[in-house]
């Protein structure tokens, strides 16, 4: 990993500086020319250029209202594993005199793989292969914006719909042609637009930064998505930072507002799955990557991650993705799983019931583990069993083999507290009111009633 300002001045040393950053620059460049005239050459095939324009359509509405979080999972992306302090901080400036948001990070610059999977849609640069990996999120910021310029590698790769227009005057070079295509793609397109994929068609050039990020995505929005832009900053908390890899903080500046929010959190702890962050402490249980299957020789994994409070109190959460979707788990915890979405970003996918059946039912197996040693060894009390049980179970006909695998394991497992501070099986307990047992406990006769539960009072537990 390198930063523009360590660069220089290691070049400076050895007297090389203007010959090695041309040619760094030139060859990142004329890389991206490249992928560009690789687009060019298809698009002489009139139907991909319908393609995928259509393709980038569906894809920006379909992410549409998640267009930060989706920002900050390429920053994610990008941010080492050894990264320290500043190298595993976002930061976000809304300049709301100007109309522009910005997103930076110290993690690794753009490759030219990361810019061939903006260039060429269902192209994903990333390493391992996650169940639920889509790589078309950077898309949905076409919603908001004019303008985008990506920053990096001392180059500024820009995109907008005036360049599209120019480039597809360019393509198709018969009036004739233009009009057929627009009128294929008539009822797709908006106001000014031409049927061309926006971000197929980058103009790309030196750029000296002035400052020391390694890349910064610069949004040029349309005032009228600034409040969509200020809600979804808002909408950004801490619980987002427990499922990302690698960034452990956000900084965000309003800029003519002169406010500054940080989000951050803290795994340098001597206790293993212990998290502190600026809105309370955490404690997480990791699956680590589980390897699922192959598929045309591609190696796929999944990987589960469980959060709580020791309170376990998040009884109205949803499941996540990295971020939340919008299916609630009405469990009293976080769930993190990368499970196979729908195109929305927001719904576990119907489609592909089998890959997403096995990962709950290895989340359902995590939970027991995670209730019978972490959450038991806190006390003898209820919260073991509260951590499998759901207030209420969702309708959604994926999620029914879940919810019975945790019936299960509450019917099979020793998880019930009784008096004398000892966890026994259900067939083991027996229960007489709460009066009794609070009598017990109160005369330290616990030991002479090894069998008799904790009192139940207040939480509406159907045992």
């Amino acid at each position: 990993m390198w930063r523009g300002n360590c660069l220089v001045q290691f070049l400076m040393v050895n007297g090389k500086i203007k010959t090695k950053m041309n040619e760094s620059k030139n060859s990142f460049i004329q890389e991206v020319n490249d992928l560009k005239q690789s687009n060019i050459d298809t698009y002489k095939q009139t139907k991909r250029i319908t393609a995928d324009f259509r393709l980038e359509k569906a894809t920006t509405k379909s992410y549409n209202d998640r267009q930060i979080l989706e920002l900050l999972q390429n920053c994610d992306d990008a941010i080492s594993n050894e990264c320290k302090n500043e190298e595993c901080t976002v930061f976000i400036k809304l300049d709301t005199a100007n109309n522009i948001l910005r997103i930076s990070n110290y993690g690794e610059p753009f490759t030219i793989d990361g810019i061939g999977s903006l260039l060429i849609a269902n192209t994903s640069s990333k390493g391992r292969e996650f169940i639920g990996n889509k790589g078309l999120g950077f898309r949905s910021v076409l919603n908001w914006v004019t303008a985008i310029n990506i920053f990096t590698q001392n180059c500024k790769i820009s995109f907008s719909q005036q360049l599209a227009q120019k480039a597809f005057k360019e393509l198709v070079v018969s009036v004739d042609a233009q009009n057929e295509l627009t009128q294929i793609n008539k009822e797709h397109l908006d106001k000014d637009e031409v049927p061309l994929a926006v971000l197929s068609m980058p103009k790309v050039e030196e750029h000296k930064p002035d400052d020391s990020f390694a890349t910064t995505v610069e949004l040029h929005y349309q005032k009228s998505k600034e409040s969509d832009i200020i809600e979804q900053l808002k909408r950004l908390n801490t619980k987002l930072l427990l499922f990302l890899n690698h960034i452990k903080h956000i900084e965000i500046h309003y800029e003519n507002e002169n406010i500054k929010e940080e989000i951050f959190i803290d795994e340098s702890l001597s206790e293993p799955g212990k998290v502190v962050t600026n809105k309370g402490t955490w404690f997480t249980k990791d699956s680590g990557d589980i390897y699922f299957d192959s598929i045309e020789n591609n190696d796929r994994y999944y990987r589960i991650k469980l959060a709580w409070q020791n309170d376990l109190s998040d009884i109205h959460s949803n499941f996540y993705t990295y971020f939340p979707t919008s299916v609630p788990t009405h469990l009293p915890l976080l769930i993190h799983a990368t499970f196979d979405l729908d195109p929305t970003r927001n719904y576990l996918n119907k489609s592909n019931n089998a890959e997403n059946q096995t990962i709950l039912k290895k989340v359902a197996e995590l939970m027991k583990d995670t209730a019978l040693n972490e959450i038991s060894s806190q006390g003898c009390n209820w919260n073991a069993y509260k951590f499998l049980l759901p207030t209420e179970q969702n309708s959604n006909d994926l999620l029914k083999e879940f919810y019975s695998k945790l019936t299960d394991y509450r019917n099979s497992e020793k998880i019930y507290p009784c008096v004398n501070d000892h966890f026994l099986f259900k067939n083991e307990v027996y229960y007489h009111g709460d009066e009794l047992s609070t009598w017990v406990i109160d005369n330290n006769l616990g030991k002479f009633f090894p069998h008799l539960l904790l009192p139940k009072a207040e939480l509406s537990l159907n045992i």
